[in-house]
């Protein structure tokens, strides 16, 4: 939701992405302006 907003920053802030259930796929489902989080909580 944020990421094109990231991408304009001026320096990289820690990301933590949160989530009920681990989604995994064994495909690479993301896009040219997608960021990666450098942390993900779940149950």
């Amino acid at each position: 939701m944020y990421d094109r907003f990231f991408d304009r920053l001026n320096y990289n802030p820690t990301t933590v992405f949160t989530q009920l259930v681990l989604c995994k796929s064994e495909k690479i489902l993301s896009d040219n302006y997608d960021i990666q989080a450098n942390y993900i909580i779940t149950n």
